[in-house]
């Protein structure tokens, strides 16, 4: 067991020896994931398993908060997250804050995740809405 007078080799021992049980346990820990909706407890320690971060943030999206900048910076996971929870475009970079098709997609899941996008976004969002409305009442006539 490692504390504040270990020194640097069994500190690297120690986690050496974390990691190893950790990819024993893999499967259970995936299937736990899995089942649990809160992955804050254990995202530092898995956060390396792209499998694991993806399972987290299908469970739920507001797990993605959890995650390291890179990951809020992945297309697939952030889009994986704002699918199951459109609010979770909160905890993406900024760059896929305003990226339309995450906005489309967190929008689609939940409306006040419009709230999440930059002024500028909202805007042409807005008239693009109107004009495919206006469209519409065109075709009509």
């Amino acid at each position: 067991m490692i504390d504040e007078n270990s020194t640097k080799e069994e500190v690297l021992e120690e986690l050496e020896f974390a990691r190893e049980t950790l990819k024993r346990y893999r499967e259970k820990l995936l299937e736990a994931v899995q089942e649990r909706r809160d992955f804050t407890n254990v995202i530092s320690v898995l956060d390396h398993d792209r499998e694991m971060v993806l399972a987290a943030v299908r469970e739920n999206g507001h797990n993605l908060i959890s995650l390291g900048a890179e990951w809020r910076g992945d297309r697939e996971v952030v889009m994986e997250a704002v699918k199951g929870r459109g609010d979770a475009l909160e905890y993406a970079s900024e760059e896929l804050q305003g990226d339309r098709e995450f906005i489309l997609a967190a929008i689609k899941q939940n409306p006040k995740a419009l709230g999440w996008v930059s002024d500028k976004m909202q805007i042409d969002i807005v008239q693009g809405w109107a004009q495919c409305m206006g469209q519409g009442e065109n075709n009509d006539k």
